[in-house]
């Protein structure tokens, strides 16, 4: 089974959750590799505490050929914007709830992920 490889965007609060759990529960399946914030510092500091050797701007995520899924963990209003953007960039996107603040995001992030051939999830970890 091919382990994919993750990159977070949003490294606030829940990402400890998820970072955690990536580590003791799932690394059968999956590996993050990198992470990403708006506030650089914050994916540094992440980086530092699990050992992840690329992090930077949401930017590093979303042009990383190696990533294949983005764990988009930013506030919900920005959830479309970065599912929309992830799916774009060849990735497929994994998000914490909402998938979208709004009826018409959310079509649009089914349509575009159908467009793309990339598949979408949304629940929360913790």
């Amino acid at each position: 089974m091919k382990k994919y490889k993750v990159g977070v965007i949003g490294c606030g609060s829940i990402a400890g959750n998820y970072l955690d759990h990536a580590k003791r529960v799932f690394s059968d399946y999956f590996e993050v590799t990198a992470v990403g914030d708006i506030v650089e510092e914050k994916a540094a500091g992440r980086a530092a505490k699990y050992g992840i050797g690329k992090y930077g701007s949401p930017d590093l995520i979303y042009n990383d050929p190696d990533i294949d899924i983005i764990l988009n963990l930013t506030v919900p209003a920005a959830h479309a914007e970065v599912t929309l953007r992830g799916l774009r960039a060849g990735k497929h996107v994994y998000t914490e709830k909402p998938l979208a603040c709004s009826r018409e995001d959310m079509r649009t992030i089914l349509r575009t992920a159908e467009e793309c051939g990339k598949r979408i999830g949304c629940a929360p970890d913790s």
